[in-house]
Parts: C-alpha cells; structure tokens; sequence
C-alpha cells in the first residue's frame, strides 16, 4: 500500500472514527469475531486513532481492511460508495499486496509514540518528552507532540537511511505489541480476580509479571528512540 492510498483510506474513515462508541460499532460489524480485535486499542483522538487501526489491519491481513470498507461502504451514499470502491479495487491488486521495501509513514510514527507516552504515564507514572534539534515534544500531550513530531521525525529522515528509520520503527512496534498485550492480560486477570476466580496472590504474582514485561518494553523503547536520533527525557508525574 502506497502513502496515496494509505492516505485516502484514512480520508473515507476518519469521519466515521469521532467517537470509541462509533468506531467499535463499526469495526466489530465489520471484523465479527476476527482475532485481531483483542489487539485493537480503542481510545484516541480521531486521526490518530484512524491511522493506528489502518496499520494494524493491514499488517495483520490486508483482507482485513477490505472488509471494514466494505462495511462502511453499506453506511454511505452513492458518491461515496464509488470513492470506496476504487479504493477496495486499489487495495487488492497485486502491485499493492507485493512485498518489498515499505516507506516510513510519519503519521504511523507519530501515532506510535503518543500510545507509548499515554502507556508511560499510565503504567510507569512517567512523562516522556522527546527532544531534538532545540524542539521539544511531550508525548502525553497529543496536539503538542503532532504539531512537533512531523519537523523532528523529517530531520531523522534527512539524517539516516530509510532502511535504518524503517528497522527502528520495526522494532518500537513490537515492543509496542508486547505492551499492549501484557496490558490486556492485566486486565483479563483483573477480571478474574474480581469474579473471585483467580486467588489474590496468583494474581499480584501475575499482575507483577505483567509489569515487568511493560517496564521492559519501555526502557527498550526508550533505546530504540535514542538510536533513532532523539533525546528522551523521563520524569515522574
């Protein structure tokens, strides 16, 4: 999927993303019992919501995606049904699903380290600002990181090899996913142990596994956004 086409998708669903209510309706309609929406944060502003979701759809299986436009297209109007369509034509032909070399999205990267400032604050009590070339962003804080982000993240382009750009951006994904999943099985654990299925010290043992696993992600990240050519400053909130 080219950045054209990326963005286009994005264009047709972002009116349809306001709300976690309206997102959710959609996309379990559309992805009925799909695995892949245990692994769907749901929460965020619009557009970054918007971007995050079409990403991970499209790396879990491109077909997902086909079928969340194909479930919007049965909740618009004609002009908007055809715009969806070129695009569902677009995203299925061959050139589009080839493997090879994908470009760095900024808007993806962006969306990426607001989730990891939001996880910081919430798992670890921590505020991350990112600074670079005199610029300062506070991932916690959405509208300031957007607004900065887009400048720092092209100088780092300008400075390093996409491919470099584009294994560094690998890797704070996966960690990224190992964070997100130990964050739902905290959950999943917590239920159980209000249901009075799951004994207290079986799940402090567990809820401390899980935040292990969490705090090590994060330092990683942490590496990972030094190597990638930010300064990361860390404080307690």
């Amino acid at each position: 999927m080219n950045k054209s086409l990326f963005d286009r998708i994005v264009q047709q669903l972002l009116p349809e993303m306001g709300d976690t209510g309206a997102r959710k309706a959609l996309i379990e309609s559309a992805l009925f019992e799909s695995p892949v929406l245990a692994h769907i944060e749901w929460s965020g502003a619009a557009k970054v919501f918007t971007v995050r979701v079409i990403k991970r759809l499209y790396d879990y299986d491109p077909s997902a995606l086909t079928a969340l436009l194909t479930e919007l297209k049965t909740q618009v109007g004609s002009t908007r049904q055809a715009e969806i369509d070129q695009l569902i034509r677009e995203l299925t032909s061959p050139t589009s699903n080839a493997k090879g070399h994908k470009t760095m999205e900024p808007a993806i990267l962006i969306a990426f380290l607001i989730e990891v400032g939001r996880w910081a604050k919430s798992e670890l009590s921590e505020r991350w600002k990112l600074r670079r070339d005199q610029q300062e962003a506070d991932l916690t804080k959405a509208a300031e990181a957007e607004a900065t982000l887009p400048t720092q993240i092209e100088s780092i382009v300008q400075e390093k090899s996409p491919r470099d750009v584009e294994r560094i951006m690998t890797l704070i994904e996966r960690k990224r996913d190992a964070i997100f999943r130990a964050r739902s099985a905290k959950l999943a654990d917590r239920e159980e142990y209000d249901a009075q299925r799951l004994m207290k010290a079986a799940f402090e043992q567990r809820e401390a596994e899980h935040n292990k696993t969490i705090k090590q992600m994060l330092n990683e990240i942490e590496d990972d956004l030094q190597e990638l050519g930010f300064e990361v400053e860390r404080e307690s909130v």
